[in-house]
């Protein structure tokens, strides 16, 4: 058994904060603590006897700040002898590079989440004693092409996510919508520039034109929520879109959708996919590589021209009228065989075990 301390920037519903709250979660195998500047999953932790502690946010990076977070971690490590540092963002790596100078046993395991253009000198450093793990193939080639890092060296993971649980209220603006003869169709996850929500609500203009009863449902909040508000105003699609903000009771409202439209701009693995698929529905997403790595065109779901909403909005038309039964059928198959929790877990607790010796306390 390893004590294994996860380094994040937040724990709020993201989905590399939604992995860490899983293995600490399922790992029943170690002890796990985390540090991050707080959110969502941190009672969630509290609930399963994962004691949390609180650093700055990372993005400030004031002298102050950084100062702060490194006599934090220095003390936990200290405090709960922590074999294991498990980053799980960038600046977390360079964080635990310079744990493991103060401490010479320490280890360090890096999850690449996502992918990125820049910093290769500061992440030459982060990862120069670093265990190397990537959430998905499309993350593992950015290490090698950007990063310079030996494929040998990269060990790949895929995120998963637990069989979800339908249960809670949902909505009562979707349950009335639905009741009242709408469409809806979903896009789930955090407003930003990443996700796209703007090509789909674009994409819902054309749409509106021939189905009027389409009904855009939007889960998730952020920083472009104002924007993307102003947009459906401007586009006078007040009536054919619905913003949810965060939900708790997201499997239930997958159940009312009759598709989800991913049209992320990048990813490095997204988990919405695989609650798509863990809930037996399909959907659309934008063809970028590591979207296309969970769905095969045709198979599990239908893809569309990255940043192109007019061909999105073909393949909302396209998808109203296919055998979307099929489809989903595929995707709950592709879940359960290619991307297992039970795996997920599974392969975690090797990476520790290996890196710890498979020491037992």
């Amino acid at each position: 058994m390893a004590n294994i301390l996860h380094l994040s920037r937040t724990m709020g519903q993201g989905g590399a904060e939604k992995v860490i709250y899983q293995i600490c979660k399922d790992d029943q195998s170690d002890r796990h603590f985390v540090a991050s500047c707080g959110g969502f999953y941190v009672p969630l932790l509290a609930a399963q006897g994962v004691k949390h502690f609180e650093i700055p946010d990372t993005v400030v990076k004031s002298p102050a700040n950084i100062l702060r977070t490194l006599m934090t971690l220095r003390r936990v490590v200290k405090e709960e002898k922590i074999d294991i540092v498990h980053s799980h963002h960038r600046l977390g790596a360079v964080y635990g590079r310079l744990l493991q100078m103060q401490f010479r046993n320490l280890k360090h395991l890096y999850t690449a989440h996502n992918v990125f253009l820049d910093s290769q000198k500061m992440m030459a450093f982060a990862l120069e004693k670093a265990t190397i793990v990537a959430c998905g193939k499309t993350v593992a080639q950015n290490l090698e092409e950007v990063y310079h890092i030996a494929p040998e060296k990269i060990t790949v993971i895929h995120n998963s996510i637990e069989k979800p649980v339908v249960s809670g209220t949902v909505p009562q603006a979707l349950l009335t919508a639905k009741a009242s003869g709408r469409y809806l169709i979903g896009s789930i996850g955090r407003l930003t520039e990443q996700k796209g929500m703007d090509i789909f609500i674009r994409a819902l203009q054309e749409v509106s034109q021939v189905h009027s009863e389409v009904l855009g449902v939007i889960v998730g909040d952020g920083e472009k929520r104002a924007e993307l508000e102003k947009l459906v105003a401007d586009l006078g699609l007040t009536q054919q879109v619905l913003f949810l903000g965060n939900q708790t009771v997201v499997p239930a409202i997958l159940q009312e959708l009759e598709f989800v439209v991913l049209a992320s701009r990048f990813e490095g693995f997204p988990l919405t996919p695989l609650e798509v698929f863990a809930s037996e529905k399909t959907l659309i997403v934008s063809d970028i590589p590591s979207n296309l790595e969970i769905v095969h065109a045709g198979v599990e779901g239908l893809s569309f021209r990255s940043e192109d909403s007019q061909d999105l909005a073909q393949k909302i038309l396209t998808m109203m009228q296919v055998d979307r039964e099929k489809m989903a059928v595929c995707g709950a198959k592709a879940y359960a065989q290619e991307f297992s929790y039970t795996k997920f877990i599974l392969a975690y607790q090797a990476q520790y075990q290996k890196i710890s010796g498979g020491k037992v306390k």
